[in-house]
């Protein structure tokens, strides 16, 4: 069953991973070769472009693509689009594989927006994967998208899921917006061959990562459906800006670089090595705490990777009356928590440390933790906690909610890495 990531953190777990990044284009030959562009003219005062220029944020990325929104004409009523498309290389297309409908491709790119006359850039800018099935004579549209994101003017990054664009930060007055001046690194895992099914909408996993917001790679969105089904290949990369019915809503340039994909499955490293190699990365006593709620849906949801070529042990924990000892009020008097991999599969789960099955490596476990954090949980306490054996290179998301009916609370959910010995 599919789950939104309410309040979560990404957690990358041990190991090293031999990446099988391709690259479809990260601009260092200074040309567009391969991009097309459809433009409005009538409705312009001011057109817009698209180019290769030195990196604008001084950041060590060489050349990357600039594009502009333009100026829509004084007295339109229209909005001012351009669309930017690249067809990626047939090899690298992301495909329905008919033998296994849990594998999954990566793609990933960054986005950039700047400073323009001392505020923040302007931007209203959708970026997808799509199928030149969906196409209109010859044109892709919003619509015809699969696997979407967008820029938009409040500063904000949004993903759609089926029907609706969601916010990945809060933003439209209720927080700040994302950071200028920088990049943000985007990783979608994109489930296509769940098309095998007929009538089914494929979806994707959205990792983040970037600014003073997302400082480690966080895990956003799971289970995101397409906008658009496409039984055939995801075979087009298309920008598609707009001014909006507003004005001025996008007219400022924004940045992107280093699009690549891996169709061997989950790669959550960065191609370029500024961000998680994959490379003995080893993270303890990694946590997210929140709300739970009384109603379904209302769970707190955190998600992590295993990465590596050997299965992996952890502590998982959830915690609420543990917390009353640390000073939080308003506890979860109840824990209970639920393990689940990538294809939503129960791995493990407990309600009452004292009543797992594995009750003495759970005393073992939590001794081995000890030593990064305070670890401790009194004998008799409701909180939850677990020991599990987890195989690599797959995700995971710890559930947390009320082991009562109508219980709600604040809780923290925990993963400590351990020893395989």
């Amino acid at each position: 069953m599919k789950k939104y990531i309410s309040i979560v953190s990404a957690f990358v777990l041990a190991g090293s991973l031999n990446a099988q990044w391709e690259v479809i284009d990260d601009f260092e030959d200074g040309d567009l070769a391969g991009w097309s562009e459809v433009q409005e003219v009538d409705n312009a005062s001011v057109l817009p472009t698209n180019t290769v220029v030195d990196d604008p944020f001084d950041l060590g990325q060489g050349k990357v693509l600039e594009i502009t929104h333009g100026v829509q004409a004084v007295g339109s009523t229209s909005a001012l689009n351009q669309t930017v498309r690249m067809a990626i290389p047939e090899a690298l297309r992301i495909v329905t594989d008919l033998t296994d409908q849990t594998k999954v491709s990566t793609f990933y790119f960054k986005v950039g927006r700047p400073v323009v006359g001392g505020s923040p850039a302007e931007v209203d800018t959708v970026f997808s994967l799509q199928s030149t099935e969906n196409e209109d004579n010859g044109v892709l549209y919003y619509s015809s998208g699969s696997v979407i994101a967008r820029y938009e003017k409040d500063g904000g990054i949004d993903f759609y899921d089926d029907t609706t664009y969601t916010p990945t930060k809060i933003a439209n007055g209720n927080g700040p917006a994302n950071d200028t001046n920088t990049y943000y690194e985007l990783w979608f895992v994109v489930n296509h061959s769940t098309l095998a099914n007929p009538g089914a909408k494929g979806e994707y996993d959205l990792y983040i990562k970037g600014g003073t917001d997302f400082p480690t790679q966080t895990l956003l969105a799971t289970g995101a459906l397409y906008r658009s089904a496409a039984v055939k290949p995801l075979d087009t990369i298309v920008i598609i800006t707009s001014t909006g019915n507003e004005a001025d809503k996008g007219k400022d340039p924004i940045y992107f670089d280093d699009f690549y994909v891996d169709n061997s499955g989950l790669n959550l490293t960065s191609p370029n090595g500024s961000s998680n190699d994959g490379l003995n990365v080893k993270f303890v006593n990694v946590a997210t705490r929140g709300l739970v709620g009384a109603n379904a849906g209302e769970e707190l949801i955190a998600g992590f990777v295993v990465l590596g070529e050997n299965p992996q042990k952890v502590l998982i924990r959830g915690l609420g009356p543990d917390l009353t000892d640390r000073g939080v009020s308003g506890v979860l008097a109840d824990p209970m928590i639920t393990v689940r991999n990538f294809a939503q599969q129960i791995v493990a789960t407990n309600d009452d440390w004292g009543n797992a099955a594995n009750n003495a490596d759970v005393v073992a476990a939590i001794a081995q933790a000890s030593n990064s954090a305070d670890a401790e949980l009194v004998d008799d306490s409701a909180d939850a906690a677990i020991v599990v054996t987890l195989a690599p290179n797959d995700v995971y998301t710890v559930v947390v909610e009320s082991a009562t009916a109508g219980g709600s609370g604040v809780a923290l959910a925990e993963v400590f890495e351990l020893d395989n010995q």
